[in-house]
């Protein structure tokens, strides 16, 4: 079957971000290696794959114990699993994450040629290597990453992080295993929807205050959330000259976004923070400081999915909506060109980025309002999930 990898994406898995090529000779592990760039191993007949840090089905014991793991579980780990291994040649020393580069393209390759119900990431190296290709920001360690089931949009199958046998048996704590237990029974137990790897985007720009003007009178009486996000000249605005440079409101099956460059679109929008709507954001005070200062309303809420992301997972560094949007709806880097430019040189609160200079662009305008819309389409999508999980309550 055809891969799901572009030209350029196999391209950028062969080659690091300092222009290195990424071969085997460049990598040297091959010349102290037993076996060197072993394949897949097992007929996979259930689907499910597992990647590890290295082939362990040659280390007698360790894969003993995997056989022995999966046989609970009811599978057989070599008839119906694929395994993979994020470095392959073998032996290798343990924690060799900064080799893991050099062998992506294979994994990619191998993933690439089937469809998979669900794929195992043991341990920190095979979340390197996998979720690496995708996540470029920090990784953190296996304790960020255990126990999400990430639907990824681009590998179109499930992404399901857990502790490897190694990390479980320098652990000995009964809740470490618990944990571990939960994590691999949840993970075996996924079925494969289609429609959890299928979100179509309705993303309407608007240019004219009378078309947010109708957009808003159609939007009177409507009972559902509506989620919204601002993209600024910065983090406060309290300082003389910040401003909201765009906007984006999203809604069941559609989201509108546009630009303050007509003063009246500011008169439409302090309307929309007026309105009996329950109205979401992530990280809710930004929005709220901004709407009071920028837009003179004291707006309400009835959820912020920040603080409910945190309510659900008490996990540090997982509740940015970057995060949050890839965990759970397997979208990764729509952030990527925008960030820099939402970034201040200088330090402090009240600095300034190169957002008004950059939508002087009309192309990198045009990235910029995706981008907008994109937060708050995915600020939307994420406070359904929660609210469901949190009250039980089906908003939509």
């Amino acid at each position: 079957m055809a891969g799901f990898f572009t030209p350029a994406q196999v391209r950028s898995s062969q080659i690091s971000a300092t222009g290195k090529v990424l071969s085997c000779a460049a990598c040297g592990l091959h010349q102290k290696a037993r076996i060197v760039r072993d394949s897949p191993f097992g007929e996979g007949l259930k689907g499910i794959v597992n990647v590890f840090a290295y082939p362990i089905w040659h280390h007698g014991k360790n894969w003993v114990d995997y056989k022995e793991v999966y046989k609970k579980f009811g599978l057989d780990i070599e008839r119906d699993c694929i395994n993979m291994s994020a470095i392959s040649c073998y032996p290798v020393q343990e924690g060799l994450t900064q080799q893991v580069p050099f062998c992506r393209k294979y994994i990619l390759k191998h993933l690439g040629a089937g469809s998979w119900n669900t794929v195992l990431l043991h341990g920190m190296t095979a979340v390197h290597s996998v979720i690496g290709s995708r996540w470029k920001k920090d990784m953190g360690d296996i304790q960020k990453w255990r126990g999400w089931h990430i639907p990824d949009k681009v590998f179109k199958t499930f992404l399901c992080p857990v502790y490897s046998l190694q990390h479980l048996q320098s652990k000995d704590y009964p809740e470490v295993h618990s944990i571990w237990n939960y994590d691999m029974k949840s993970a075996l137990q996924l079925q494969y929807r289609a429609e959890d790897f299928q979100h179509h985007e309705n993303i309407r720009v608007i240019e004219k205050p009378g078309e947010l003007k109708q957009w808003l009178d159609n939007l009177e009486g409507y009972e559902g959330i509506a989620a919204f996000d601002y993209e600024t000249t910065g983090l406060k605005p309290h300082d003389d000259g910040h401003e909201v440079v765009c906007a984006s409101i999203a809604i069941e099956n559609e989201c509108v976004v546009f630009t303050f460059e007509n003063p009246h679109m500011k008169t439409q929008m302090a309307r929309f923070l007026t309105m009996p709507l329950k109205r979401a954001a992530h990280n809710m005070k930004f929005e709220y400081a901004w709407s009071e200062v920028f837009f003179g309303v004291r707006t309400t809420f009835i959820h912020d999915s920040q603080l409910a992301a945190h309510v659900l997972d008490c996990r540090p560094n997982i509740t940015s909506l970057k995060y949050q949007s890839y965990i759970h709806f397997g979208e990764a880097g729509y952030d990527e060109e925008v960030s820099p430019i939402l970034k201040a040189k200088e330090k402090g609160g009240n600095s300034k980025n190169q957002i008004l200079k950059a939508m002087k662009n009309p192309a990198t305008k045009g990235k910029i309002m995706r981008y907008c819309a994109f937060d708050s389409i995915y600020e939307l999508r994420l406070c359904l999930k929660q609210r469901k999980e949190l009250y039980g309550i089906n908003d939509t």
